[in-house]
């Protein structure tokens, strides 16, 4: 609708296959930034494209580049979240002596997807509904029009900033991480050599 030109979603959508680039980049960044510090820098990555998209304006190029950028930030942002499903594992048998797998990845792996793809479209419904979209006007008001870029780009940066956040309280979990995989090591170690006996 801002761009007048719907075909446009299809092309941008075209372009999102370049997450893999981000994706494929995760272990390089991962060796220097370590987990947190490279979902940190996704996360701002993916901020400056859709505040790039925003700036863009009727600058179709400009957008795209925007675009290109957000989705290597998300792209490898979301490869992270996954990485630290198994952290998560190895700190809930450290802490309980449970290790529930197949129960932590579903949360996260799958539930968590589907609720927050669910919560998301949610609140852009609510937004533009606030504001009258609708998809069977040809013509959409001024503030209809607003409510779209404010859905597309900034509910994203909100969001983006929120996760952010979470991720710089993360670190301490992360620093913690050699002591839980010693002291399991040195448990499993244990348990063989008792079963051993």
């Amino acid at each position: 609708h801002n761009l007048s030109d719907k075909s446009l979603i299809s092309f941008f959508n075209g372009f999102s296959i370049i997450q893999i680039i981000g994706m494929a980049s995760v272990p390089f960044f991962c060796k220097f930034l370590h987990k947190w510090g490279t979902t940190v820098f996704m996360l701002a990555l993916t901020m400056i494209g859709q505040v790039w998209i925003g700036l863009a304006g009727s600058n179709v190029t400009s957008a795209l580049i925007g675009w290109c950028i957000a989705c290597i930030g998300a792209g490898s942002a979301c490869t992270m979240f996954f990485a630290m499903v198994g952290d998560t594992v190895d700190f809930g048998e450290w802490k309980s002596g449970i290790r529930a797998n197949g129960l932590l990845t579903a949360m996260g792996a799958s539930f968590c997807i589907q609720m927050g793809a669910g919560i998301g479209s949610f609140i852009a419904a609510k937004i533009m509904a606030a504001f009258g979209f609708s998809a069977a006007k040809a013509a959409q008001s001024t503030g209809t029009m607003n409510a779209i870029s404010f859905t597309f780009i900034w509910v994203p940066v909100i969001i983006y900033a929120v996760s952010l956040i979470l991720m710089v309280i993360y670190r301490k979990w992360e620093h913690h991480e050699p002591i839980v995989a010693e002291d399991l090591a040195e448990r499993r170690a244990q348990l063989q050599s008792k079963n051993a006996n």
